[in-house]
Order: C-alpha cells, then structure tokens, then sequence
C-alpha cells in the first residue's frame, strides 16, 4: 500500500514536504524534476504509469510551470477555481472508461473483494460523481471569493474551506464507506437488487 502511494502521489508528497521548509518556487521546481526522475524510473523498471500518476503529474507540470512563468496576481486569483474544474473534468471522464479512477485507487489496494461486480461498479460510480461534483462546487466557490475579497484574504479563505472540506470527503468516502453502503442494500439501490425486486 505504501508503494502505490509513493509511485502514484510520489511528486504530490514532494511538493507538500519541501513547501513545508522551503518556498513555494523550490517546492514546484523541485517537484517538477521529481516528475521526471519518477517517469524516467518507471520506464527504466518497466512499470506501467498509472491513470493517478499521469494525472498527478500533469497537474503539478501545468500548473507549476504557469506559476512560475505568469507572476501575476490574476493568475493567482483563477489558478484554483481552474485546477478544480480541471480535476473534476478528468473524474467525470474517467465515468466513460469501463472502471471509474475511484474504482482503480480501490482496487489498488485491494478494497474491491468479495462484491457483485455490477454493484461494485455502481457503488464506485456514485463515489466518483460525488468527488466530481465536489471539485465542481469548489471550483464555484473558489472563483467566488477571487471576485470577492482581495488576494490575501482568498488565499486564506480558500486554504481554510479546501483543507476542511477534502478532509470531510475523505471521511464519507473512506470512514463512512462500510456505512454507505449498507444504505444502498437497505433501499435496495444497487442494479442486482433492482432487477431482482423487478421480477
């Protein structure tokens, strides 16, 4: 569990700890050459890139490198809102493929055992619109308080509301995951049950 952690969030990991006790410039450079060693090692074990590791990577790519080329406030003041929609345009897409990306980080780890295949893919779909819709509505906000307040008091009040809020999806997605679910066979919401009420 922990190599998929470090292979997938590998750069994201890097960039936290070095801004941590370094500046913002150091932590995206240093993250952005992380990328690439981390690619470049992946190609030379043979390891197949993930879906996370490309997306990870390519957010900390664009993003770093506008950052740092564009010095100005008003990238500063629509950089979130735009990560945010960005993010949850690449969950809703991953709705298309066959497994959703909240059903391969589960299946990562080996929290997809012992389930009905076609509940189990209902289930992770539901988790995935919530975290697309997430994203959604915090990109909303975001975009919001950059109209509303200076850059200061934004940047505040979006650290505030992001840390928060992310901490609360972990919740329902991960601490309530069991409980959720059960609510589904209770209502009978999952396809197997339906067809079975059907009949």
């Amino acid at each position: 569990m922990l190599s998929f952690f470090f292979i997938n969030f590998g750069p994201i990991i890097f960039f936290y700890i070095v801004n941590l006790f370094g500046d913002l410039k150091m932590a995206l450079l240093g993250a952005m050459v992380f990328v690439a060693a981390e690619f470049l090692w992946l190609r030379y074990n043979r390891i197949k890139p993930s879906f996370f590791f490309y997306f990870n990577s390519l957010m900390i790519l664009v993003f770093g490198a506008f950052e740092l080329i564009i010095q100005q406030p008003i990238f500063y003041k629509y950089e979130a809102p735009l990560a945010n929609l960005v993010t949850a345009l690449i969950l809703g897409l991953t709705l298309l493929k066959e497994k959703s990306i909240v059903e391969e980080f589960a299946a990562a780890q080996g929290r997809v055992g012992g389930m009905h295949r076609e509940d189990k893919s209902y289930f992770f779909r539901f988790y995935t619109i919530l975290w697309t819709v997430y994203f959604l509505v915090k990109a909303v906000v975001y975009l919001y308080i950059g109209q509303s307040v200076n850059l200061e008091q934004a940047i505040v009040m979006r650290l505030a509301i992001g840390k928060i809020s992310f901490w609360v999806m972990i919740f329902i997605s991960a601490g309530l995951g069991r409980s959720v679910w059960k609510l589904f066979e209770k209502y009978k919401l999952f396809p197997s049950q339906r067809r079975i009420t059907s009949l």
